[in-house]
């Protein structure tokens, strides 16, 4: 599925599956710190999330 998703924007192969083990690592930190209540500073969650997607994708994305 993700495989897809990449190909759509140019991603494929080689790069498409670094793409997907970055955004899983990406993912997988954010909600780590969320579990561990990580993010004491009193800022929206959700945006702090969505900027590092955008962050990520802008990286990502030739």
């Amino acid at each position: 599925m993700l495989l897809l998703v990449w190909a759509t924007v140019g991603l494929t192969g080689d790069d498409a599956l670094h793409a997907i083990r970055g955004f899983r690592a990406v993912l997988h930190g954010f909600t780590a710190l969320e579990s561990a209540e990580g993010f004491r500073l009193p800022l929206a969650q959700d945006e702090s999330f969505r900027r590092l997607v955008a962050a990520y994708l802008d990286g990502v994305i030739p």
